[in-house]
């Protein structure tokens, strides 16, 4: 099935994968979808735009067209792999339902949720949080790194990473609390946590 799928999506050009997939006999008729024959026409109208009538391939428009059919093809091994029970991504899975499972029931974070905290927070011994509230994306600052930049510093320990269950998607909400202060929990910023 795998050699059939990645075949599939080396002819997107010229004829749609999803359209060939719903001829497959091995998978049942509720796996196909208009969603899949609709990205399909956007990738091929795409590629076809990318490669250009002439002929002509500039590197940058043949990696990208090689970047779009192998994406292409990790999302139709995905469809085909779920359609017959082959999860290779099955721990990971797991470990988000487990997640899920967990903040619903209001409990502590398990393994994914610990993983996460520990990518936002700053690592131990970091007795400070530098945010730059103007400038999204900012990775590994310092308080000499960026000038014009505004800096706001949050001590550490004030900070706290909760995963909350928002209808079957998981969020990382980074908060501030200051029970000194007695006052609520502040949002600082949220995180869609995907599998």
């Amino acid at each position: 099935m795998r050699i059939k799928a990645l075949e599939a999506v080396e002819s997107l050009e010229i004829i749609y994968p999803s359209d060939q997939v719903s001829r497959w006999p091995e998978l049942p008729v509720e796996v196909h979808s208009e969603i899949e024959r609709a990205l399909d026409q956007v990738l091929q109208g795409e590629m076809i735009g990318e490669l250009g009538e002439t002929g002509r391939l500039s590197r940058e428009a043949t990696q990208r067209v090689q970047f779009l059919r192998k994406w292409r093809s990790i999302l139709l091994l995905r469809h085909v792999g779920l359609a017959l029970g082959q999860v290779t991504f099955r721990d990971v899975f797991v470990a988000w339902l487990a997640e899920q499972e967990s903040a619903l029931q209001n409990r502590e974070l398990l393994d994914l949720g610990l993983g996460i905290q520990a990518l936002i927070l700053p690592p131990p011994g970091k007795n400070e949080f530098l945010l730059a509230p103007l400038r999204p994306r900012t990775y590994n600052l310092s308080p000499g790194s960026l000038r014009n930049t505004v800096l706001v510093t949050i001590p550490a320990g004030d900070l706290r990473v909760w995963i909350v269950p928002r209808g079957d998607m998981l969020v990382a909400e980074i908060q501030l609390s200051r029970p000194r202060e007695r006052k609520p929990p502040e949002l600082i910023a949220s995180l869609a946590v995907v599998c």
